[in-house]
């Protein structure tokens, strides 16, 4: 049985349930993917975390995101993913007018929804990233570029 868990979505308390593992891993690869066009908009690493502002150009990632993104496929996206983290829905006829109608003008809460969704359902991955991310930041301050001579304290 797959693990559910309550979120509270406007005034609503909805069930969300994780994702059998192939189908998150195929949704996973999809967000890799588009996150992969920010990348478009990151220099070359800082040498520290504290200076990554400076490196980072949103035009430039906001770009490579959209270069990524079919317009007409996204809506369709959001919407499989809905329904598929709700077992209430799964699989179950009606589920388009009611998405359509809970949603309709209420996008805050189709956003919310879709963060708990991924949080759910990725949150570790996401935990673990970010500790390989810091790893690969301090061990690059540790290393100088080769040929080059790194003043000494002494």
């Amino acid at each position: 049985m797959l693990e559910q868990k309550e979120v509270q979505i406007g005034s609503e308390k909805m069930v969300i349930e994780s994702l059998p593992a192939t189908k998150a891993l195929n949704l996973l690869a999809r967000l890799m993917r588009i996150a992969g066009g920010a990348g478009k908009g990151v220099s070359d690493l800082p040498n520290t975390v504290g200076d990554i502002e400076k490196d980072l150009h949103v035009g430039a990632m906001i770009q490579g995101v959209l270069e990524q993104v079919d317009p007409s496929d996204t809506p369709v996206l959001i919407k499989g993913i809905v329904q598929e983290s709700l077992p209430v829905w799964r699989d179950k006829p009606g589920f388009s007018e009611w998405y359509e109608n809970r949603f309709s003008r209420r996008f805050d809460d189709l956003l919310v929804l879709l963060k708990e969704i991924l949080e759910w359902n990725y949150g570790e991955a996401a935990a673990l990233a970010k500790k390989l991310l810091a790893g690969a930041l301090s061990s690059k301050e540790e290393e100088s570029p080769a040929g080059s001579s790194v003043p000494s304290d002494q």
